[in-house]
């Protein structure tokens, strides 16, 4: 969107009503650029970094505690997936696609409940030309399996964690922003040997909380699950 002598780039993701620019010179021209991104009121935003930090802290301990019981019970499994998340903006912007990778590391502590750590990364698709956009997710949470199903094992799992979306524009600059996240969902694990598994598809809704607006987003991811310990 141009006005006068200033660009103005929207970034589907990480733009929202309320806007604070950030503006950068131009260097072959004495245009000025601007990259909107949004940041919430102090009170809210400082609000939800702790509510973030909290979770991360949380889940890391719970994380890590879960690790010295699985040695003792069920063990350990760790995943390499695809995928890809539906980001729906709200707040009338349009949706976009995100496409990237993730990975996961799961302490069982018995047959059916396990805890996980999960990290991934999503590139957005079909941006301007000079114009680029992702978005990193860390969660941590329950998981729960059903293993009566021979080579087949159905679960369900609820993580909370944090988002860190970033955009740019070539020659303008970038800018990034923090969000509480939440995922929803499960998926099935086909057992292919003793030690790897195929998660043939794992569907999450994904919730983020960006500047005090509200995202349902959608998470499929799958790949390869290789299990140790006992």
């Amino acid at each position: 969107m141009t006005s006068g002598n200033t660009q103005k780039w929207q970034i589907p993701s990480t733009v929202y009503p309320r806007e604070t620019t950030k503006t950068t010179g131009l260097p072959p021209s004495e245009r000025s650029g601007m990259i909107v991104i949004v940041l919430a009121p102090r009170g809210d935003f400082l609000m939800e970094e702790r509510m973030r930090k909290l979770f991360i802290l949380f889940g890391f301990a719970l994380l890590v505690t879960s690790i010295a019981q699985a040695q003792e019970t069920r063990g350990m499994e760790v995943s390499g997936q695809y995928q890809y998340v539906r980001i729906y903006p709200g707040q009338g912007a349009p949706s976009a696609n995100c496409q990237g990778a993730g990975g996961t590391f799961a302490a069982n502590l018995n047959r059916w409940v396990g805890v996980v750590g999960d990290v991934g990364y999503c590139k957005l698709t079909g941006q301007p030309t000079g114009a680029s956009a992702h978005e990193i997710n860390y969660l941590f949470g329950p998981r729960f399996s059903y293993r009566n199903y021979g080579r087949v094992t159905p679960y369900a799992q609820v993580l909370f964690g944090g988002e860190r979306a970033t955009a740019s524009v070539t020659g303008l600059g970038s800018a990034s922003t923090n969000a509480f996240a939440m995922t929803f969902g499960g998926g099935a694990d086909f057992q292919v040997s003793r030690h790897l598994a195929f998660r043939a598809i794992q569907v999450e809704y994904l919730y983020t909380h960006f500047s005090g607006a509200k995202q349902n987003n959608l998470r499929i991811q799958s790949g390869l699950v290789y299990r140790f310990g006992r």
